[in-house]
Protein backbone atom coordinates (compact mmCIF):
# COMPACT_ATOMS: atom_id res chain seq x y z
CA UNK A 1 0.00 0.00 0.00
CA UNK A 2 1.29 3.44 -0.92
CA UNK A 3 1.22 6.44 1.35
CA UNK A 4 -0.96 9.38 0.25
CA UNK A 5 2.15 11.34 -0.76
CA UNK A 6 3.32 8.56 -3.10
CA UNK A 7 -0.17 8.24 -4.56
CA UNK A 8 -0.23 12.02 -5.15
CA UNK A 9 3.20 11.78 -6.80
CA UNK A 10 2.07 8.95 -9.05
CA UNK A 11 -0.99 10.95 -10.08
CA UNK A 12 1.10 14.09 -10.69
CA UNK A 13 3.48 12.05 -12.87
CA UNK A 14 0.52 10.58 -14.75
CA UNK A 15 -0.76 14.12 -15.31
CA UNK A 16 2.64 15.23 -16.62
CA UNK A 17 2.88 12.18 -18.87
CA UNK A 18 -0.62 12.70 -20.22
CA UNK A 19 0.06 16.35 -21.06
CA UNK A 20 3.43 15.50 -22.63
CA UNK A 21 1.89 12.80 -24.83
CA UNK A 22 -0.85 15.21 -25.91
CA UNK A 23 1.85 17.71 -26.89
CA UNK A 24 3.62 15.04 -28.95
CA UNK A 25 0.36 14.17 -30.73
CA UNK A 26 -0.14 17.88 -31.46
CA UNK A 27 3.41 18.08 -32.87
CA UNK A 28 4.60 20.46 -30.12
CA UNK A 29 8.12 20.50 -28.70
CA UNK A 30 8.09 19.19 -25.15
CA UNK A 31 10.47 19.74 -22.25
CA UNK A 32 10.06 17.75 -19.04
CA UNK A 33 11.87 18.46 -15.78
CA UNK A 34 11.24 16.30 -12.73
CA UNK A 35 13.64 16.61 -9.86
CA UNK A 36 17.21 16.29 -11.16
CA UNK A 37 16.06 14.67 -14.41
CA UNK A 38 15.23 16.58 -17.59
CA UNK A 39 14.66 16.03 -21.28
CA UNK A 40 13.87 18.43 -24.08
CA UNK A 41 12.66 17.80 -27.62
CA UNK A 42 13.06 14.06 -27.04
CA UNK A 43 10.97 11.10 -28.14
CA UNK A 44 7.78 10.18 -26.25
CA UNK A 45 9.53 7.06 -24.92
CA UNK A 46 12.47 9.05 -23.53
CA UNK A 47 10.15 11.65 -22.04
CA UNK A 48 8.14 8.99 -20.19
CA UNK A 49 11.39 7.35 -19.10
CA UNK A 50 12.48 10.68 -17.61
CA UNK A 51 9.23 10.92 -15.67
CA UNK A 52 9.70 7.39 -14.33
CA UNK A 53 13.02 8.33 -12.70
CA UNK A 54 11.60 10.77 -10.17
CA UNK A 55 11.62 9.77 -6.51
CA UNK A 56 9.19 10.62 -3.73
CA UNK A 57 11.02 13.53 -2.13
CA UNK A 58 10.65 17.29 -1.96
CA UNK A 59 11.99 19.17 -4.97
CA UNK A 60 12.56 22.88 -5.42
CA UNK A 61 9.86 23.94 -7.89
CA UNK A 62 11.62 27.20 -8.70
CA UNK A 63 14.85 25.38 -9.58
CA UNK A 64 12.98 22.93 -11.81
CA UNK A 65 11.18 25.74 -13.63
CA UNK A 66 14.51 27.58 -14.04
CA UNK A 67 15.92 24.43 -15.65
CA UNK A 68 12.91 24.24 -17.97
CA UNK A 69 13.36 27.90 -18.91
CA UNK A 70 17.02 27.30 -19.74
CA UNK A 71 16.21 24.22 -21.84
CA UNK A 72 13.24 25.78 -23.62
CA UNK A 73 13.51 29.59 -23.62
CA UNK A 74 10.92 29.89 -26.40
CA UNK A 75 8.19 28.28 -24.29
CA UNK A 76 4.66 29.62 -24.73
CA UNK A 77 2.93 27.49 -22.07
CA UNK A 78 4.52 25.95 -18.98
CA UNK A 79 2.63 23.16 -17.22
CA UNK A 80 3.64 22.17 -13.68
CA UNK A 81 2.13 19.19 -11.85
CA UNK A 82 2.54 19.11 -8.08
CA UNK A 83 1.04 17.73 -4.89
CA UNK A 84 -1.24 19.52 -2.45
CA UNK A 85 1.40 20.80 -0.04
CA UNK A 86 2.98 23.42 -2.30
CA UNK A 87 2.91 26.97 -0.96
CA UNK A 88 1.27 29.45 -3.36
CA UNK A 89 4.23 31.83 -2.95
CA UNK A 90 6.52 29.05 -4.25
CA UNK A 91 4.29 28.75 -7.29
CA UNK A 92 4.36 32.50 -7.89
CA UNK A 93 8.16 32.59 -7.51
CA UNK A 94 8.54 29.80 -10.04
CA UNK A 95 6.67 31.78 -12.69
CA UNK A 96 9.39 34.46 -12.62
CA UNK A 97 11.76 32.25 -14.61
CA UNK A 98 9.73 32.79 -17.76
CA UNK A 99 8.72 36.09 -19.30
CA UNK A 100 5.25 37.60 -18.86
CA UNK A 101 4.16 36.29 -22.27
CA UNK A 102 4.38 32.67 -21.05
CA UNK A 103 1.16 31.14 -19.82
CA UNK A 104 1.79 29.21 -16.61
CA UNK A 105 -0.56 26.35 -15.65
CA UNK A 106 -0.06 24.59 -12.32
CA UNK A 107 -2.00 21.39 -11.74
CA UNK A 108 -2.31 20.58 -8.05
CA UNK A 109 -3.13 16.94 -7.33
CA UNK A 110 -5.10 16.69 -4.09
CA UNK A 111 -7.29 13.60 -3.64
CA UNK A 112 -9.25 15.36 -0.87
CA UNK A 113 -10.07 18.50 -2.88
CA UNK A 114 -12.89 19.46 -5.17
CA UNK A 115 -11.89 20.34 -8.73
CA UNK A 116 -11.25 24.07 -8.98
CA UNK A 117 -9.73 26.76 -11.18
CA UNK A 118 -7.97 29.90 -9.91
CA UNK A 119 -6.38 32.61 -12.02
CA UNK A 120 -3.93 35.39 -11.28
CA UNK A 121 -2.70 37.12 -14.43
CA UNK A 122 -0.87 34.61 -16.65
CA UNK A 123 -1.00 32.01 -13.86
CA UNK A 124 -3.77 29.41 -13.76
CA UNK A 125 -3.96 26.92 -10.88
CA UNK A 126 -6.09 23.84 -11.48
CA UNK A 127 -6.82 21.53 -8.57
CA UNK A 128 -7.82 17.97 -9.36
CA UNK A 129 -8.49 14.94 -7.20
CA UNK A 130 -7.45 12.28 -9.73
CA UNK A 131 -6.23 11.80 -13.29
CA UNK A 132 -9.82 11.37 -14.50
CA UNK A 133 -10.40 15.05 -13.58
CA UNK A 134 -7.57 16.34 -15.77
CA UNK A 135 -9.45 16.73 -19.04
CA UNK A 136 -12.45 18.61 -17.61
CA UNK A 137 -10.14 20.79 -15.49
CA UNK A 138 -8.03 21.68 -18.52
CA UNK A 139 -11.14 22.42 -20.55
CA UNK A 140 -12.44 24.72 -17.82
CA UNK A 141 -9.15 26.37 -16.91
CA UNK A 142 -6.98 26.54 -19.99
CA UNK A 143 -9.44 26.87 -22.83
CA UNK A 144 -11.40 29.61 -21.07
Amino acid sequence: MHSPEVRDLETALSVAGSIALRCFRDDQDTTVVCGPHATSKATPHRTLDTLSRVEATAYDMSAMVATAAALAPDTSVCFVATGPFRDFRDIQRATSHFGPEVRFVVIVVDPTATRSVRRAGALTVLTIDALRSLRPALAAGVAA
